[in-house]
């Protein structure tokens, strides 16, 4: 989707500001899952397939923002976060 990438950019930056990453996982996998609602209602998916992506998007998510949190003092913060692009596609 178009506007997942943007989301993980603005949730990385909230990410920063906060400083709490199941915050920033919770926030992405409630958006993500309201789009792909829309997707469900225009019937171009079933909703179990839904749910399954959702579970997906959550633990990859909460993963990802606990790595940036985590790392956030250190030089291997730079290399997590090209990660979000992969986050964001899925």
């Amino acid at each position: 989707m178009v506007l997942n990438l943007p989301l993980i950019l603005a949730l990385i930056r909230l990410l920063s500001v906060t400083r709490k990453p199941m915050q920033c996982a919770v926030i992405y996998t409630v958006l993500t899952f309201g789009m792909g609602a829309l997707i469900v209602m225009a019937g171009l998916t079933k909703f179990p397939e839904l749910m399954l992506w959702t579970l997906v998007r959550f633990a990859t998510s909460a993963a990802y923002f606990w790595l940036l949190h985590e790392n956030s003092d250190s030089g291997t913060w730079w290399a997590i976060l090209p990660f979000g692009a992969l986050v964001s596609y899925f």
